[in-house]
């Protein structure tokens, strides 16, 4: 009878685990869809969201579901107690690691020059701008945009100096931000565009333009598209 009795309670014990393993699962699944579509959407989902998601996952789906496994047993008194205690930790775990990488969250992805500069979050509000604002100026977030500067390679280093000197970082300055779809129905806007994307290497067969990536987490290359939209990201 004993082995009959273990048995079963390690039998309902994997039944706890599976169950618990798939509520988180589905949670998860939720979690990377609004990660993917909104706060790093694409190829933006590996400049700075795949440690935290490593860490969500850890919690959610690997550490959650084994503690249910261990405190598991039926007869137990304190065990909705126990499995409520984990559930908190878990949901605690949740919430602190989406703080952070909403935090992290890229907000621009500016052409500067020769240079495409990814902008997040917490970059942007140090700057004084709220993400609120950025959507009310330009529709959507992130924004995908050109710097108003000379079309002119000689003169754009003197250029973003000389802002830089009056105003702050120039990357920060909103005002001057161009958004790429927008400029593409604007005659004297587009042949501007027109200019730094011709100085880019195109990829025929990906159809986006490569270009030197400028991002506090990943040191490598972009090639993103006429619309602005970063297909592939490729560290060195």
């Amino acid at each position: 009878m004993g082995v009959i009795k273990r048995r079963l309670r390690m039998a309902l014990r994997f039944k706890a685990l599976l169950v618990h393993l798939l509520i988180s699962s589905a949670i998860l699944l939720g979690v990377v869809a609004v990660i993917y579509w909104w706060w790093f959407p694409g190829a933006l989902i590996k400049l700075g969201a795949m440690e935290g998601l490593a860490i969500i996952a850890l919690v959610d789906i690997v550490l959650g579901p084994l503690l249910t496994f261990i405190v598991f047993n039926p007869t137990k008194k304190t065990l909705k107690l126990d499995l409520s205690i984990i559930a908190l930790l878990q949901l605690c775990g949740l919430a602190y690691g989406l703080l952070q990488l909403e935090s992290q969250r890229v907000v621009a992805q500016i052409l500067m020059g020769d240079q495409l500069h990814i902008v997040h979050k917490t970059e942007m509000v140090d700057a004084g701008h709220k993400v609120a604002d950025i959507k009310e100026k330009f529709g959507e977030v992130p924004v995908s945009a050109f710097y108003n500067v000379f079309e002119a390679p000689g003169l754009v280093r003197g250029e973003l100096a000389a802002i830089a000197l009056r105003e702050g970082e120039p990357l920060y300055q909103i005002k001057y931000y161009l958004v790429i779809a927008k400029a593409k129905e604007d005659a004297g806007l587009k042949s501007r565009l027109d200019f730094w994307l011709s100085r880019l290497e195109y990829d025929k067969e990906e159809g986006c333009y490569w270009v030197e990536l400028i991002d506090k987490y990943v040191e490598g290359k972009a090639c993103f598209s006429a619309d602005g939209d970063v297909l592939t990201v490729e560290a060195y």
